[in-house]
């Protein structure tokens, strides 16, 4: 099958921008403030929670592959293989969103209830994700096209992300009860994202369709994941990325318990916007000069190192600000990074074994989110839970280090672990862009 040549419009630009965000208003509340939700609202042991958010992504790892492949394998419709699906998957995910905010409170087994809607929550998600992030691959084949399309998803989830990190613990302690208030909180937050992915279908378009029009069976599928070690390397540094942001999340704890002032976290949330936004919309220029794999290394880098000063600054409250925005600028840059990184491994994988397979990569990148604010969630529960900490009391000297530990040097040894592995990514910018020629001479052969 062909490809339809030429670039995005502002329309489908602007709109994939809003996907990213319109998803990101629940994902992102789900991975940052799920876990003190569960603590403190709901009044749920941190190790307890813990094992949740841990046993939740393991099953996610069986999962989402195969999500990817019911994705891969929807009948194609009139638009495209996965933008009519959009909405309909958007439409579920709200629904089990909000059972993760309703059911624990109102049923008389509130853990029971927190692991049915928290595992059910990690599958239904994958139907709005997983088509939303398959759609870059098709929408250009250009790597710098896409690399501005990944950048501005990324700058529209980071918005999503700081809406919820900003507006989030202020609204809900507005209410008298603060269940209330979380679950009100919950149902704005699902209005707003659907009313925005309803528009997203009808404003993109799909262009790159694959060389060989045969789908792939599950056997390929194993084939094209585990034999491929592009993809078990990307997989990696993006689950690290994933980790560290989540593990990021204790900063809610440390403002709360070691600085005493729970007011500040908007004021931090507010104070990462424009790092971020700034590495995010930096990054394609600095793929354009030194290609993907470089660039992603620089930025896993970069969100490392400001978290190891931090740890040693801890009690600076202003100059801990003023690092964490240098990790935010990484952080932006780390995401767009590996996003564009994953359009350039579905290339990689057809060139190499000649089956294009959007769905099943995104859902490797899905994974690799999910697993890693489940991982990261509960790496932060856990080393609470060892040093002591007792929800909405007065905290220890050894819980409030716990804290500090988990939001810095936790999160920095994983950034630098992801860094270490991905070294061994073998998609270079020489190869990257020979694999884009001789596609387009195959595509060019199968329209003659």
């Amino acid at each position: 099958m062909a490809v339809l040549t030429g670039q995005t419009t502002r329309g489908e630009r602007l709109a994939y921008f809003g996907g990213g965000f319109g998803i990101n208003l629940l994902s992102g509340t789900i991975g940052s403030y799920v876990l003190i939700y569960l603590t403190d609202v709901v009044g749920l042991a941190a190790a307890a929670v813990g094992t949740l958010l841990l046993v939740a992504r393991l099953l996610d790892a069986v999962g989402d592959p195969l999500m990817g492949y019911v994705i891969d394998h929807l009948p194609e419709r009139r638009g495209g293989r996965y933008r009519p699906y959009l909405f309909t998957g958007a439409l579920l995910a709200s629904v089990s969103f909000l059972s993760v905010f309703f059911l624990p409170l109102w049923t008389p087994w509130p853990l029971l209830a927190a692991w049915v809607t928290y595992l059910l929550w990690g599958f239904v998600a994958d139907l709005v994700d997983l088509p939303f992030i398959s759609l870059l691959p098709t929408m250009a084949a250009d790597t710098a096209e896409r690399s501005r399309l990944a950048g501005l998803s990324t700058f529209g989830r980071i918005l999503g992300v700081l809406v919820i990190n900003v507006a989030t613990i202020p609204v809900v302690s507005s209410f008298a009860d603060e269940r209330t208030g979380s679950q009100v909180w919950a149902l704005c937050l699902v209005l707003a994202s659907l009313a925005i992915m309803a528009l997203v279908p009808g404003r993109v378009r799909e262009r790159v369709r694959p060389v060989n029009p045969q789908r792939y069976g599950l056997r390929r599928l194993v084939t094209l994941i585990l034999t491929n070690r592009a993809a078990m390397v990307l997989v990696t540094a993006k689950l690290s990325a994933s980790t560290a942001i989540a593990a990021g999340g204790a900063s809610v704890y440390y403002f709360t318990y070691n600085v005493g002032d729970r007011s500040l976290i908007s004021i931090a949330a507010l104070a990462m916007v424009a790092p971020t936004m700034l590495g995010a919309l930096l990054v394609p220029a600095l793929i354009r000069r030194i290609g993907l794999k470089a660039a992603l290394l620089g930025a896993l880098m970069l969100s490392a190192a400001p978290s190891v000063v931090i740890w040693l600054v801890h009690s600076n409250v202003t100059l801990v600000l003023v690092l964490m925005g240098l990790t935010a600028v990484g952080g932006g840059a780390t995401l767009t990074a590996a996003n564009a990184t994953i359009a350039e491994l579905v290339d990689y994988a057809e060139w190499r074994f000649g089956d294009r397979a959007e769905g099943a990569f995104t859902s490797l990148a899905a994974f690799a989110a999910k697993a890693g604010a489940g991982l990261g969630g509960a790496m932060v529960a856990y080393t609470l839970a060892f040093t002591g900490y007792v929800g909405g009391a007065r905290q220890s000297e050894q819980a409030l280090d716990g804290i500090v530990f988990a939001m810095t040097l936790l999160p920095a040894a994983v950034l630098l672990a992801g860094a270490a592995v991905f070294l061994a990514y073998p998609v270079t910018r020489e190869l990257s862009e020979r694999v884009a020629a001789e596609l387009a001479e195959r595509r060019q052969e199968a329209l003659s």
